[in-house]
């Protein structure tokens, strides 16, 4: 299907059909009849109403109004056809609209509009791929998929785009962008059984796991990575090796905070931070944490913690006191600085370690997949992922961290 829609010289989109049983044309009321006097001479003339645009701050005009609202715009397969195709015509409940990679025209407006705002694809933006495909990430994630199984599949055609230096595609991941790209976190998701008959088992480490939208911390500050990746793979399940998948590991050196505590608590400066990234989500899933060793003084009042939990639904993680009843860590993978106090967006504190990370619970249970990598991993500890972390702590209390739980070899599943 990525070959027909790529090469096609124009697609039919039939925007503002239901489903499958609605036609593709819509009887439209929009044309009044008005009485016009000129030079003692009576005229009849034919007007329609102008179709309102909407405008928004960063892209200008939108293709056209209620496009948003479409059922094809919602759909998550419907995602890689429209951006694979070169043209499109949509034909929409008030017009039809034509699309092309330069631009939009309209049957309403002469002149042609910038294209409509959608993820670009490499090749059509000079931004970095990295960039380009975790933008592509949060917007896909945010349409509707009817089975979860789905979600590599319907997003596997655009991967070709990506492959020129990005190395192995793991799962909705990409080698060369890790261990960053580990570093997402959901808008009130949950992470849903294991459907073993599907052949579907995405990694917990990997957003293909989870049913949500996907965010990921912006790119503006100066950062470094402190994990090293030591190995990765996942296994396919299917003929399409970016397609379904049925388990996979990730093995990381990296420092390993253990953490206690955590409660549900009101909004802190993490939290905003989060907030500033995330398009004004919900923090149903935010909980605080402190850190799970004995400091050579007391904890300076700056430090703070605070996670979002993967899926905080999950009875075996978050009990009814909103206390973790698993022991869990904080996996270090970036520490980040801010160039600028004043920009805004910026992170939460301007002194000490800032540290950014993922949330692991030991592993307690394998199947027969993730026992049979277990054999060929050099890691004696085994996680999975439940959530994604941020930590601040002082310079004194963060060169201590290090120094006690730096170079720790775990393995996530």
């Amino acid at each position: 299907m990525a070959d027909i829609f790529s090469n096609a010289y124009l697609t039919i989109a039939a925007n503002a059909a239901q489903n499958g049983q609605q036609g593709l044309l819509n009887r439209r009321h929009t044309t009044r009849k008005l009485g016009v006097f000129h030079n003692y001479t009576a005229f009849s003339v034919f007007v329609r109403d102008l179709i309102y645009h909407e405008y928004n701050a960063v892209g200008g005009a939108s293709a056209f109004s209620g496009y948003s609202n479409s059922t094809l715009r919602k759909r998550a397969w419907c995602l890689q056809e429209e951006l694979l195709s070169t043209r499109m015509i949509h034909f929409t409940k008030d017009e039809i609209v034509f699309v092309c990679r330069e631009g939009t025209s309209c049957e309403c407006t002469p002149h042609w509009r910038s294209r409509f705002e959608l993820p670009p694809i490499v090749g059509t933006s000079e931004d970095e791929p990295m960039v380009v495909w975790q933008y592509l990430v949060e917007h896909y994630t945010g349409r509707e998929i009817s089975f979860c199984k789905d979600r590599l599949p319907a997003l596997s055609s655009l991967t070709h785009f990506f492959e020129e230096g990005s190395g192995k595609y793991l799962a909705g991941l990409w080698e060369s962008h890790l261990p960053g790209s580990l570093l997402w976190w959901n808008q009130r998701g949950n992470r849903p059984e294991p459907e073993h008959y599907s052949g579907s088992m995405p990694p917990s480490w990997s957003w293909a796991s989870m049913e949500c939208i996907v965010r990921y911390p912006g790119l503006e500050f100066w950062k470094e990575d402190v994990a090293e990746v030591l190995d990765v793979c996942t296994h396919p399940s299917s003929v399409d090796p970016r397609g379904l998948v049925s388990g996979g590991h990730i093995t990381l050196r990296a420092p390993l905070f253990p953490l206690k505590g955590i409660w549900k608590d009101g909004p802190n400066a993490w939290q905003e931070f989060v907030f500033y990234h995330s398009a004004n989500q919900s923090f149903d899933s935010c909980v605080s944490c402190s850190p799970d060793w004995p400091p050579r003084t007391e904890w300076s009042g700056d430090n703070d913690c605070y996670c979002m939990l993967d899926d905080p639904d999950s009875p075996e993680l978050l009990l009814p006191n909103h206390v973790i009843g698993a022991p869990i860590f904080l996996l270090i993978i970036r520490t980040i600085y801010e160039p600028d106090p004043s920009e805004e967006g910026r992170i939460p504190y301007s002194e000490g370690y800032q540290f950014l990370g993922l949330v692991l619970k030991p592993l307690e249970h394998l199947d027969q997949i993730q026992a049979k990598a277990m054999e060929n991993s050099e890691s004696k500890l085994s996680f999975v992922r439940v959530g994604f972390g941020a930590m601040h702590l002082s310079e004194e209390d963060g060169e201590e961290a290090l120094r006690r739980f730096g170079n720790t070899t775990v393995t996530i599943f």
